[in-house]
Formats: C-alpha cells, structure tokens, sequence
C-alpha cells in the first residue's frame, strides 16, 4: 500500500506542468474589451494556454486579427506582433477604427507599428511610427492617399502631431503639387544644424544673445541670387515694412507670420514662434532672422512675388 501511494505521488508530481503542443484549437481571447474566438497554435501547459511564439488567427468576414507572440493564462501577454483591421485607437475626442501592424505588449501597440484608416472627411492616411499606450506616442509619419495633402512628419504625443520648432518648419516648407502650401521651401542641411544647435534664439528678446551671430553683409540680393552661400548665418533687415501680420495656435504652440516689404527689393516671408504685440501692419521694423529658403507666394496685390523665407529670432520697431 505504501509503494502504490509513493508511485501515485510521483505521476502526479511529473503530471504538474505538463506541455503539449496544439494546433488551430478553439481559443477565445478579450481584445480590446470584446470576446472573440479563433484559433491557437502553440503550447498548453497544465491544459492552459501559456506559451511564447504561438499564434491566434481570427476571421469574421472582412474583419481579421492575426497574432504571433507570448501567451499567459490563455490571453495575448507581453511582446508580440499584431495584425488586424479591427484596431481602435481612442483619441482625445473621438475613436478611429483602422488597420494596425506592428509591435504590442500585451496585446497593446507598443513600439513600432503602422495604422490606416479613413478621416471625418473620407481621407485615407497611415501613420507610421512609434507607438505607446495604444496610441501614437514618439516620432512617427502620417501621410495621406491624396499625394497633394502634406505629410505630418515629427513628434506626436498621445495621438496629436505636435511638432519641434524644426519638425514645424519642415512640415510647413513641403513642396507638393496642388497642396494648400503657402510658400514652400527646402532648408539646407547647414540650416538645420543651425536650428538644432540655437534653439533658444528662436525667438529671443535680447539683442545681445545673437550679436555674434549676426553677419550685417548679406543682403536680399545675395539671398536671391544664392541662398546656400549664406546658410547658417543670421541676417539684418531694416529697410522696409510690414505689408501684413497674422498670428495664431498652430499646433499648440503661437506662430507669427509676418510679410515683410523692402524698398526697392523683394518680400521676406518670416515665421516667428511666438507674438509680436507690439508690431502691426505698416510697421517700419528691424528684423534679425536666419534665411530658410526661397520662395514663390502670393502678395497681398494676389500676384506671385519671389521671397526669402525666414525664421524670425529677433524683431523690433525701427
């Protein structure tokens, strides 16, 4: 009797985590607050799906979920891949249901992924990018079906697009056939080193932070003829006027765009991250800025000018 409980003891002993391996077995799985079942391969231990790379496969008519990654307790648990057009992401205002592929973390868009899907006003867009919590998070890339809809390349944060003053820039100088650019440009690559490494002088309101940078040279007709040979230097401007002054939210931060008009010369197109209180239109003012690029842009007479886009860094009446 002692020797057949011994042995009993042992069988069960060895029984206690048990693995077998399965194939396409009935699984139901929570996604995204919703039971759906479909179908596991993997590992079951103690009867329990409990695995790494095993895959669930689910397909209801159009609708798809494909996965490949760790299981515990018979649901999606920690890295895994996901694939599925029955993604929902929860912005701050709204829910978008899309086409996800890329990395989740239990179950969740973590890491790197793509997203597609249809706006309010039936534009296609795929975000392609970092993601965290469920949602857009990290640097990423949202284009559009429509090839004349500019791209939001940059930083977003919880689902919006929320540019650096660099990613801003680039954004707004996109050149695209039959796109609402304003005034479109292309910064060299000394510009962009310059902007990275001054940062804070974009705005400053003292004169004494950009003094040495300043090259009191360089004239609109140096820029027009060839901008590149005066890249990554500041300019002066006080020989003319403000032809017109907007300022607004643009992306959670205050923009200025400010048209200004030399005498005798062309128009300078000039961002300013911030408010010009104290500048209106038909302003004689000094400008101190860094040249961006070249442009073509509707005056206010709405006849095409040439001007030199720039990024205004410190701006005063003359």
């Amino acid at each position: 009797m002692k020797k057949l409980t011994i042995i009993t003891l042992l069988l069960l002993t060895m029984c206690i985590g048990c693995t077998k391996d399965v194939t396409e077995q009935d699984l139901s799985i929570t996604f995204q607050n919703e039971t759906i079942t479909g179908k596991y391969t993997g590992q079951l231990v103690d009867n329990i799906v409990a695995a790494d790379n095993a895959t669930f496969t689910y397909k209801d008519g159009d609708n798809y979920l494909n996965y490949t990654g760790s299981f515990k307790d018979g649901q999606f648990s920690g890295n895994g891949t996901l694939e599925s057009n029955m993604y929902v992401v929860h912005f701050t205002d709204f829910d978008r249901k899309g086409e996800y592929k890329g990395d989740v973390v239990d179950g969740i868009p973590k890491g790197n992924g793509s997203f597609t899907a249809t706006n309010d006003e039936n534009e296609t867009y795929t975000y392609e990018g970092e993601w965290d919590n469920g949602i857009f998070n990290g640097y990423g890339k949202r284009t559009f079906e429509d090839p004349s809809i500019l791209k939001y390349e940059g930083t977003y944060v919880n689902g919006e697009f929320v540019p650096t003053k660099l990613e801003f820039l680039k954004h707004i100088g996109q050149d695209i056939s039959d796109s609402d650019t304003d005034v479109p440009f292309t910064m060299s690559e000394n510009t962009i080193k310059f902007i990275n490494n001054n940062d804070s002088i974009f705005p400053t309101n003292n004169f004494d932070n950009i003094k040495n940078l300043v090259d009191t040279s360089i004239e609109f007709k140096h820029l027009e003829k060839n901008i590149n040979n005066y890249d990554g230097k500041l300019i002066k401007f006080d020989k003319g006027y403000v032809a017109s002054i907007s300022e607004g939210d643009s992306y959670g931060r205050d923009i200025s765009v400010v048209q200004v008009a030399s005498f005798g010369d062309g128009f300078y197109y000039v961002y300013y991250f911030g408010k010009l209180d104290d500048i209106f239109e038909g302003d004689d003012i000094v400008m101190y800025g860094l040249p961006l690029g070249t442009t073509y842009f509707t005056n206010i007479g709405n006849t095409t000018t040439q001007g030199i886009v720039v990024l205004g860094s410190y701006i005063t009446k003359r």
